[in-house]
């Protein structure tokens, strides 16, 4: 099974996995959030989640 955000994290899930993706999801749960370095990026996928989603799932 692939590894899983703490139940506790509140942001969109979408934002969540693609900072995990560039991160992982242990960094990402420890730091209860998207970690500060991936913020920029994080925000980028969270301003247009249709431009990150594959093809398929929009």
């Amino acid at each position: 099974m692939a590894p899983r955000p703490d139940d506790g994290l509140r942001e969109d899930r979408r934002v969540l996995i693609a900072a995990a993706h560039r991160t992982s999801w242990r960094r990402v749960s420890q730091a209860g959030s998207v970690p500060a370095p991936y913020r920029s990026y994080a925000d980028h996928v969270a301003h247009d989640p249709k431009e990150y989603t594959p093809p398929g799932r929009r």
